[in-house]
């Protein structure tokens, strides 16, 4: 189900049918204009390549939605996992649904919490268990009801969707003869596009509010049914307003699907080569950290659920006691910490590239004996791959520990910490991560 570029080959696309979504998703394939989305998402994170968008320049009420659908998943073998990218105007909310076929739309049988905040993500959403019948994803997108003399209505923007799970074999599979899909969209493909932008609760709702702010308009293409509320293009008036993107696309559905599950889901070395030999390393823009508070490197932690403390936190037995610039503890100096209770918690860097293999070195305080700390590498255009697994405690376990992992040459989206079962009172800490070459040299501060 991984999706990146919204295209033919994409298992994602709208849903019909009367009263199911009054907003369709379009394939934006277009540039954006980074310094007015930057300043209207309070990020400066963009969409990479094409994505999807919803949008609407007029005040909706707050159940208009536009909802993405996937394929039918045959079924899968225990929690699965949804993961991707947004961007959401001011008020605008996210939901995922699940939905078994043999049931009738909108009866899900799971629905996440509204997703508003924290742009641009990742979102990870935990897909339950269904047992062995075939369901759907459904990615939901309303409340477009903005409304000030700058903004109307608002957008979603989703890219990079990627789904992970056991799939079930076709023994474990029952099937319901009655049970069928709701109808999907035909596709309709036109390059005569234009639009959209916004996003970052309470910066972009008082950008938006600021009376001296230039309107912002969102445009789709020409020909767009009413419902949908955004202006076209056809007017000589609309056509002289500076467009957000150039280039949106409907959705279409997908007209083949040859890659085998086990293909889509296997990472391949071979994409991990870095081609271009002038390519400039930037691992240590990304990696190297500290924690304090002067380092850019802290946005990582500030643009997550994790905190930052110059200080012991937490209790004798659970809690951390400084931090691992000197071990087993250093009583005085800064780290990263996420405490429970958490089901599941990530902390991730930026994109970085890397030049030649390195290996990235890193502490982690863990004391509870039921959590679970793993390192997560995403090569560009592959997929994850745990690098590190936390072993057992012992009764030693309160301090810091240092980790290194191997990193070959190559462009990367992030690296990720994933806490898993972390319940409440305890806390996982990170600390003192820094790059090396292979004669365990400072890769960043050395001439390479």
């Amino acid at each position: 189900m991984t999706c990146t570029n919204f295209d033919a080959n994409c298992r994602w696309r709208n849903v019909d049918g009367v009263f199911v979504d009054e907003l369709d998703w379009y394939q934006g394939s277009g540039e954006l204009d980074e310094a007015r989305l930057a300043v209207a998402t309070a990020t400066h994170v963009m969409p990479d390549g094409a994505y999807a968008i919803a949008a609407t320049d007029m005040v909706q009420f707050a159940g208009v939605k536009a909802v993405l659908v996937s394929d039918t998943i045959s079924c899968q073998i225990g929690d699965g996992e949804i993961r991707f990218m947004y961007w959401t105007s001011p008020e605008v909310q996210l939901k995922v649904c699940v939905k078994k076929m043999a049931k009738v739309y909108p009866d899900f049988d799971f629905c996440s919490a509204p997703i508003d905040k924290n742009d641009p993500g990742p979102v990870f959403v935990t897909i339950p268990d269904q047992g062995p019948v075939p369901f759907q994803i459904y990615i939901i997108a309303d409340h477009f009801t903005f409304n000030s003399e700058n903004l109307k209505g608002g957008f979603a923007i989703i890219d990079s969707i990627e789904y992970y799970a056991k799939m079930c074999d076709s023994s474990t599979q029952t099937h319901d003869p009655d049970s069928r899909s709701i109808p999907l969209i035909p596709l309709a493909e036109s390059n005569d596009f234009n639009g959209v932008e916004d996003e970052k609760v309470t910066q972009k709702r008082s950008y938006f509010e600021n009376p001296t702010v230039a309107p912002f308009h969102l445009g789709v293409p020409m020909g767009v049914d009413s419902k949908t509320g955004i202006f076209d293009f056809s007017s000589e008036r609309d056509r002289e307003r500076k467009p957000l993107l150039t280039s949106m696309v409907k959705l279409h559905a997908p007209t083949s699907h040859a890659a085998s599950a086990e293909q889509r889901l296997t990472f391949d070395d071979s994409d991990n080569r870095v081609e271009d030999e002038d390519i400039v390393s930037t691992v240590c823009e990304a990696i190297v950290c500290s924690f304090n508070q002067t380092e850019t490197c802290t946005n990582m932690v500030h643009q997550s659920a994790w905190l930052i403390s110059n200080e012991p936190i937490g209790n004798l037995l659970t809690g951390i006691r400084g931090d691992a610039s000197i071990l087993p503890y250093n009583p005085n100096g800064s780290f990263a910490y996420v405490s429970g209770p958490h089901d599941q918690i990530r902390l991730q860097t930026i994109p970085f590239t890397v030049d030649r293999s390195v290996t990235i070195v890193f502490s982690y305080y863990k004391a509870d004996k039921i959590s679970h700390l793993q390192a997560i590498l995403k090569p560009a255009d592959s997929a994850e791959r745990i690098v590190f697994d936390s072993p057992k405690i012992t009764k030693n376990s309160r301090r810091w520990f240092r980790e290194s992992l191997q990193v070959p040459a190559g462009n990367y989206d992030y690296l990720i910490f994933r806490v898993k079962n972390l319940r409440a009172n305890t806390f996982i800490g990170i600390d003192e991560m820094f790059v090396v070459d292979d004669r365990r040299k400072s890769f960043c501060f050395t001439a390479h």
